[in-house]
């Protein structure tokens, strides 16, 4: 697609401080002299050109009287060598919390599965959130770091702890993290969507236990759905020894691709043997 003059002013115009209006698109068409028809047809040509995925509103949350910020970033293979840099914008712009989140291969992180980083790259990201906390926390800085979406972190950061700190700390944390379980899908964690249909997380859209429009949600939950007993295992049948920690995670993820709700986890490849590289 060949961009023209006014789709350029389109994609000028866009990213500029829009006002706070019922429909901006209408904002934006009077500034260009342009009908709304004609703004929305342009972005949608261009969005299903790939020009352009999606527009979302970034306002000044310190100007509407928030005082926190946080940063969430995917680890994918086109960030890896930025996250550093992220990491230092967070922090000079006075972000409260860095947050990483591994990328699952359902919804919006389905159409990103190419760009999913490859286990050493997962490795130097847990390595480099780590040390990062580290330099935080021996600082006395106000930044929060963690990682989400693989609780099989934990088998990579648990033996860091044990061999830099005291072993009654480490035997510490390692009670939390049992007593934690790890991701809570289909036990401590549901979505329910627009329409009433219950899924065991948000990530597990593409599975509909029923809905509560016809069942109440505690039926539902308390039922007899032969998919959500897996997820409901601790520890999962992969979870063994040093799993304990994250007995709930390292069984099922969701996965569209396959076209079944679950696939073996990638997780425990990524970390083979506890704080080691194969």
């Amino acid at each position: 697609m060949n961009l023209d003059a006014t789709d350029r002013a389109i994609v000028q115009a866009t990213p500029s401080d829009l006002p706070l209006a019922p429909l901006p698109c209408v904002e934006v068409a009077g500034w260009l002299h342009l009908t709304k028809a004609e703004v929305m047809a342009l972005i949608a040509a261009m969005q299903a050109w790939g020009v352009t995925h999606r527009l979302a509103l970034a306002p000044n949350h310190y100007a509407l009287g928030m005082t926190a910020n946080g940063m969430s970033v995917w680890a994918v293979e086109d960030n890896a060598a930025q996250r550093s840099a992220m990491m230092d914008l967070c922090d000079r712009e006075g972000g409260d919390k860095f947050y990483l989140s591994h990328l699952v291969y359902a919804d919006r992180g389905d159409k990103h599965r190419g760009e999913d980083t490859d286990h050493n790259r997962t490795r130097d990201a847990m390595d480099e959130v780590i040390d990062r906390a580290g330099v935080a926390v021996a600082e006395d800085m106000p930044l929060e770091i963690a990682t989400g979406t693989n609780d099989a972190d934990a088998v990579w950061f648990l033996p860091r702890v044990e061999r830099n700190f005291e072993v009654e700390k480490a035997a510490h944390l390692r009670r939390h993290l049992e007593a934690w379980g790890g991701n809570s899908s289909g036990l401590g964690a549901a979505n329910i969507d627009t329409k009433g249909r219950t899924h065991p997380d948000t990530c597990w859209s593409d599975y509909t236990i029923g809905s509560i429009r016809q069942t109440p949600f505690s039926q539902l939950w308390t039922g007899d759905d032969a998919l959500l007993a897996t997820p409901r295992q601790c520890p999962r049948p992969r979870a063994a020894g040093f799993w304990r920690p994250v007995g709930r995670r390292s069984g099922l993820q969701p996965d569209r691709r396959r076209n079944r709700p679950c696939q073996r986890d990638r997780a425990p490849d990524r970390y083979p043997v506890p704080g080691k590289r194969p």
